[in-house]
């Protein structure tokens, strides 16, 4: 799900530690669509505050536009 440079995002925002072990498990190189994404982040965090779904959904976003081929990253 996330990729190395997303949770070192995750890391320099400070994400407390007790949400790193689930993302580390669920990591994969699946890509998700936002929607998936956001059902799987529900799923395995049902009560989070909107700060730190933020900030997974951010990284989500950076592991995601990381694993495009080149030619469609389009410089992200």
């Amino acid at each position: 799900m996330l990729n190395d440079e997303a949770i070192e995002y995750l890391k320099e925002k400070r994400l407390p530690k007790k949400y790193f072990d689930p993302l580390k498990q669920e990591s994969s190189d699946e890509l998700f669509s936002e929607k998936e994404l956001g059902e799987k982040i529900d799923n395995i965090f049902p009560k989070i505050p909107d700060r730190y779904q933020n900030l997974i959904s951010e990284a989500a976003a950076i592991s995601y536009y990381k694993s495009l081929p080149p030619d469609k990253n389009q410089g992200y």
